[in-house]
């Protein structure tokens, strides 16, 4: 836009004047799986960070989990988007303001949420996410009602969309 100041001004206000087009609501089923109370060693993995369990050569294995909970997203408290901030808006909402129909206890590290097809480790500081939690746990063609915000990110190449480490790769690759 070329002019002077004052032109400039009013060109703006003008489109500022235009309704605003809202993007409708993006909608996901999310589940929250806890560890089964029945499992021999639930005292030693309860509550222990990703780390932790590595150091001792174990990872969450979906046979210890039950299924505690599956809601749409529209019962969660609205953050901005990205898949950060989804994680984050379950974490208040299983601990902030936990819905009655919940049996669960709090969102506790070594609690797996799974958004879609893929599964997160709630960790110390964050989520790990689980490659291969749900290939032994339940059917994959379960998911999404609507669009997927983590597809979105990366379809966007968004800052705050999860990344693999280069760790991660190389341990793959093995």
């Amino acid at each position: 836009m070329r002019g002077t100041f004052a032109e400039c001004n009013a060109a703006l206000a003008e489109i500022l004047k235009q309704p605003q087009t809202v993007e409708a609501e993006k909608t996901f089923t999310f589940e929250i799986y806890q560890l089964r109370e029945d499992i021999p060693d639930r005292r030693e993995i309860s509550f222990e960070s990703y780390a932790d369990l590595e150091r001792r050569g174990l990872k969450p294995e979906p046979g210890n989990y039950t299924k505690m909970y599956v809601a749409g997203s529209d019962i969660l408290p609205q953050h901005a988007p990205g898949l950060g901030n989804t994680l984050e808006s379950i974490f208040e909402k299983f601990n902030i303001d936990r819905p009655e129909d919940f049996k669960g206890h709090s969102l506790s590290v070594s609690d797996v949420v799974v958004i879609g097809t893929d599964a997160y480790y709630v960790d110390k500081a964050g989520f790990k996410p689980l490659h291969d939690f749900l290939s032994d746990n339940r059917d994959r063609d379960r998911g999404m009602q609507g669009n997927d915000p983590r597809k979105e990110e990366q379809k966007q190449n968004k800052p705050d969309a999860p990344e693999k480490t280069a760790e991660h790769k190389k341990k793959k690759s093995r």
